[in-house]
């Protein structure tokens, strides 16, 4: 290469360097006044999400009842809702720790609260799937001693109206 190539070259890169600075400067400016990323600016505006489908697999489910509450765990006895081939339909007892419920439901975790727990996975549209166990405290407010009598004592009536009686 001559003397004459080398300077074309030479002026050359440092054109291209001044533009590629003076581009990211503004790239720069442009994202302090919008907020986007430089990639975004740079590769345009960032694609729609897609959704993903994923479908949600049930494995068990449990009706449960809350037995007793401690300070960073509870205890709740579990009745089968929908049992896999390997279950029995015998009720289980366990101990929860208290983390692994929403922050949401905390405040109706108390003796006689009911809620429903499922355990099964998501499988995306590519076929990973992810397992998961999640639990929803019901919000229906528990029954009192008085409204239970009350019921009872209706039924009574009822059946005695029926000439049955309560044995």
């Amino acid at each position: 290469m001559n003397a004459t190539a080398l300077a074309q070259l030479d002026s050359l890169e440092a054109e291209t360097a001044q533009v590629h600075a003076e581009t990211l400067e503004q790239l720069r400016r442009l994202q302090s006044t919008r907020g986007s990323s430089l990639r975004e600016l740079a590769l345009g505006s960032p694609q729609p999400e897609v959704a993903v489908r994923t479908r949600e697999m049930i494995r068990q489910q449990w009706e449960c009842s809350v037995m007793s509450v401690a300070p960073d765990s509870f205890e709740a006895i579990l009745r089968p809702v929908r049992q896999s081939q390997s279950q029995s339909d015998a009720v289980l007892f366990t101990t929860v720790q208290l983390d692994e419920i929403s922050q949401d439901d905390v405040e109706l975790l108390m003796p006689g609260a009911v809620f429903d727990w499922v355990v099964g996975f998501q499988e995306s549209a590519g076929g990973t799937r992810t397992g998961f166990s999640r639990m929803k405290f019901r919000r229906l407010p528990s029954w009192t001693a008085r409204e239970i009598r009350e019921a009872k004592s209706r039924a009574a009536e009822m059946l005695a109206a029926f000439g049955e009686t309560d044995e």
